[in-house]
């Protein structure tokens, strides 16, 4: 614990909201200055890790997580019990993604329905104007997706970020979906140990 502005500040605080809120600017800067500073942080070079780092970076989740979602064994690509702590079960996945019901920033989980299993994890920032954007790596489908018509991929560091609030992004984004995926979003306030 640490005093900071004049009151007590616990480091468990920060994945609860009380950090000041980041732009989707200053997060894309925060993330290109880390990835430049830190290379080796962003290792092992798998998606939930990239969201997790992201969420650590907005201060939205608390490293402590990160560090003990990361430090289990793993099954299946995922570390043991990732699906309970994501809160993910067969009756709570969505199909329809709508950024309006996006109520803060969190973790994504997208699963693949003929399987049943998680098959790719990203970060959606909610800035306070109300617009919603996706970091991730490691999923080239999704990237195409979202990309639309754009040239270029945009990276930040090592993640590509799109603003999914609009409703062409959002329009991409269902395509995708609908292409045999569903998806569970998991607040960053309900993330903890």
């Amino acid at each position: 614990m640490r005093i900071s502005f004049g009151r007590l500040f616990k480091p468990h605080e920060a994945h609860q909201g009380v950090s000041n809120p980041v732009t989707s600017a200053q997060l894309q800067k925060k993330i290109a200055s880390d990835f430049a500073k830190k290379p080796e942080g962003w290792h092992p070079q798998v998606c939930y890790n990239f969201a997790l780092k992201v969420g650590v970076l907005e201060g939205k989740i608390s490293n402590h997580f990160k560090q003990e979602l990361m430090s289990g064994a793993k099954v299946g690509g995922y570390p043991l019990g990732f699906s309970d702590k994501m809160g993910i079960t067969a009756s709570n996945t969505q199909k329809y993604f709508d950024h309006t019901k996006i109520t803060g920033s969190g973790i994504i989980n997208f699963i693949d329905d003929q399987v049943g299993a998680v098959v790719h994890t990203a970060y959606l920032q909610k800035e306070d104007g109300g617009s919603v954007h996706i970091y991730h790596a490691n999923c080239m489908t999704l990237d195409m997706a979202l990309l639309g018509d754009a040239p270029d991929v945009p990276k930040v560091g090592c993640v590509t970020h799109y603003e999914v609030s609009d409703h062409y992004t959002q329009n991409r984004l269902q395509c995708w979906l609908d292409g045999g995926y569903s998806f569970k979003f998991t607040p960053a306030s309900k993330l903890s140990i």
